[in-house]
């Protein structure tokens, strides 16, 4: 009985064995973007993509977030055989509403130049006036892993700055959630820490924090841009 006994165990982890080496490879599913939506390893005159503002501080960060209704428009132009990002405000935005002159779209150049993106004017744009770089790297290995600390980014414990290209796993508060995503951030300044989020086809967060002192006390203020994702 013992010989029976050691031969269906064998047969059984036999059995087993076979079965998961003809199972398939589970991997996550890699979702095409939209047709039309802004790819920035495919640039093309008509693409458009869409970002809701949010708000929120580091000390409050889950109580205090929240959606601002503005909505930013990011199209794909061509003016003289170049390309040009424009950016606007839908007409019920809170800061389309707000301003005292009417929301004149915003203009600057953009170039896809083999695994880069070029983007030489950006200080009028909403998404990436805080970016010291001109140059948005693509399909790039990472220079380092990222880890969230509260609404902010780290690196072996210390802030994520300059020019290195990190990836982090997953980033979340509010109702904000991106995982596995490239990210590079602001040149260093001393008042705001800054990040954008993204793959190698679309931009998926423009996140800043600005620092406030004042009477001695620090603030640090969040806002920031999310893609819209149909």
């Amino acid at each position: 009985m013992k010989i029976n006994n050691f031969l269906l165990i064998c047969a059984i982890v036999f059995f087993n064995t076979c079965a998961k080496d003809n199972d398939p490879v589970i991997e996550d599913p890699i979702i095409p973007i939209p047709e039309n939506a802004v790819n920035l390893s495919d640039l093309k005159t008509g693409q458009q993509s869409m970002f809701m503002g949010y708000t929120s501080t580091c000390d409050s960060l889950e109580e205090k977030f929240e959606y601002t209704r503005d909505t930013l428009v990011v199209e794909v132009v061509e003016q003289g055989g170049e390309l040009f990002l424009k950016e606007y405000f839908t007409e019920h935005s809170p800061i389309s509403m707000d301003t005292l002159t009417p929301n004149d779209p915003v203009y600057y150049p953009i170039h896809g130049i083999e695994n880069n993106v070029l983007i030489p004017e950006r200080t009028q744009s909403s998404l990436f006036f805080f970016y010291g770089n001109d140059t948005i790297r693509l399909n790039r290995q990472h220079d380092v892993n990222l880890v969230q600390d509260g609404c902010k980014l780290m690196v072996d414990s210390n802030p994520f700055i300059g020019d290195e290209i990190g990836v982090v796993n997953d980033f979340k508060f509010g109702e904000v959630s991106v995982t596995n995503k490239t990210v590079v951030s602001c040149v260093p300044m001393v008042d705001i820490d800054a990040y954008l989020i993204y793959n190698d086809e679309q931009l998926f967060l423009s996140h800043t924090v600005t620092i406030v002192e004042f009477m001695g006390n620090i603030e640090e203020y969040i806002s920031g841009w999310e893609l819209i994702e149909p």
